[in-house]
């Protein structure tokens, strides 16, 4: 006859080696194959890179190469808006106000509102004949629902690209920022 005590350190010993192979297999543990990995891009930690980063956006706005605008879109943070804002008051074309204000759409802060305002004004913005809108009209959008608070008005507008010029209208005419 076994002893109770032999036996409760049997199950014990086979309870500790079983937990440790159980928690090796979860630190090993891949992620399921249905879960999209989510890219992270460090935030700079000193104004030199802060710097780096603004002349690499300036590049690409002066290049106006709407793909890379479009790739360095998710890097623009909080830190970059001061160079940035005063980037976009020195550009004395339209062109490169267009590819600043695409850069830096996706940053939700109250003090690009001022230059979102000023798009408003850009000239230009049509829908083609077969219904698709330019960049420029793109933009506007873009602009006006920034200002509105508002991300799905962007949708509103891509099913129905005429009310933009709608919308516009009382920014222009007032000549000053308009709450809708």
């Amino acid at each position: 006859m076994k002893s109770p005590i032999l036996t409760f350190l049997v199950v014990a010993v086979f309870a500790i080696i079983l937990g440790g192979i159980i928690r090796i297999f979860l630190k090993r543990r891949k992620s399921p194959k249905n879960e999209i990995p989510i890219q992270r891009f460090p935030l700079p930690s000193d104004h030199r890179a802060v710097q780096k980063e603004i002349e690499r956006f300036s590049r690409i706005i002066r290049e106006q190469d709407v793909d890379k605008i479009e790739t360095e879109r998710e890097r623009v943070g909080p830190e970059h808006l001061p160079e940035l804002i005063a980037l976009y008051q020195s550009l004395d074309n339209w062109d490169d106000k267009a590819a600043l204000i695409d850069l830096i759409q996706d940053v939700d802060d109250p003090r690009i509102r001022p230059l979102m305002l000023d798009f408003l004004h850009a000239p230009g913005g049509r829908v083609d004949i077969y219904g698709v809108w330019d960049y420029w009209l793109c933009l506007k959008a873009v602009a006006l629902s920034f200002l509105a608070g508002d991300c799905k008005l962007f949708d509103r507008y891509q099913e129905k690209p005429e009310l933009i010029e709608a919308d516009i209208k009382p920014y222009l005419d007032r000549g000053k920022d308009v709450q809708k």
